[in-house]
């Protein structure tokens, strides 16, 4: 089983992100800013963190280097708003997996999970179901 890092201080967001993994299946610790997401990550193992940009205590792309300083491994989604090239830019250098522009939607966050953690949705089941019947 798949289990996932959400940090961002934005309530909303956090609810939001919460909602949609949980109802995949998915072990969700949802945090409240940089700071606990380090922590959080120095305590337990995850698959991947999905990380807001805009976060008040510690920003984003300071917390995607943090987190790749003690486990470059690490796979981190952005979540922004933003559309700063140069933003972006320095967050692919920081070596983010992907980011995911802020309203989430359902869909965009299970592709990712599908891609980077070889996440099995129920989407994916049922397609490779009705293309290889089972007893066929």
């Amino acid at each position: 089983m798949c289990t996932v890092l959400v940090a961002g201080d934005d309530v909303v967001l956090r609810s939001s992100m919460r909602s949609i993994l949980t109802q995949a299946g998915v072990n969700t610790v949802v945090v409240e800013s940089g700071p606990e997401a380090l922590l959080a990550v120095r305590q337990q193992a995850f698959d991947m963190v999905f990380l807001d940009v805009l976060t008040s205590a510690l920003n984003g792309l300071e917390t995607l280097r943090l987190l790749h300083s003690s486990d470059p491994d690490l796979k981190v989604c952005l979540l922004t708003v933003l559309s700063d090239l140069d933003l972006l830019a320095q967050a692919a250098g920081d070596r983010a997996v992907g980011f995911l522009a802020k309203p989430v939607e359902r869909r965009s966050v299970l592709e990712v999970l599908e891609m980077w953690c070889g996440f099995d949705t129920r989407q994916t089941r049922e397609l490779r179901s009705w293309l290889h019947p089972v007893g066929a």
